[in-house]
């Protein structure tokens, strides 16, 4: 719980830096944490993403009201991150290409595009998301799948909402 506890609070410390560095007044606001149990790329099953603690989250700046997607691999201290762009709720019958089942109350999808930099490469880029939240009794789980087409990529993680 501690390790995850510092990936937050990496992800959080380097958004306020690295985006609100010549602003002590900016703010950002946590709108949701995800533990990521599964990541493929390429439809290829990538085992080091449990190895090495990989999460997303979404984080709203009160200084500009844009949102910023990251994901990070915490145990290797690596992330990509940027603004999200056109964010719109999109029908919850594309859940059903993943196999959830849930009843439609419960299931949210949404699409966007974000402008992304990796911290290990300083690449830049812009991807499509695809993000599917969704319920059972008492559990937040997720689908996101990143489609990167200059790269022609695509990663989908799996997992749980913190």
């Amino acid at each position: 719980m501690q390790v995850r506890w510092l990936g937050i609070f990496k992800v959080i410390l380097t958004l306020i830096i690295g985006i609100f560095a010549n602003s002590f007044e900016s703010r950002a606001q946590i709108r949701g944490v995800y533990i990521v149990e599964q990541y493929f790329e390429n439809d290829i099953l990538q085992e080091d993403a449990i190895e090495n603690g990989m999460e997303l989250s979404i984080v709203r700046s009160l200084k500009d009201d844009f949102y910023y997607f990251t994901n990070e691999w915490f145990n290797v201290g690596t992330y990509s991150t940027g603004v999200m762009y056109n964010w719109e709720e999109v029908d919850n019958d594309v859940a059903f290409d993943f196999e959830i089942t849930k009843d439609d109350e419960s299931v949210h999808a949404y699409e966007f595009t974000w402008k992304f930099e990796n911290s290990y490469d300083k690449d830049k880029g812009q991807a499509e998301v695809l993000f599917i939240d969704f319920m059972d009794e008492c559990d937040h789980y997720f689908i996101c799948v990143v489609t990167i087409k200059s790269k022609d990529l695509v990663l989908r993680y799996e997992g749980y909402r913190e």
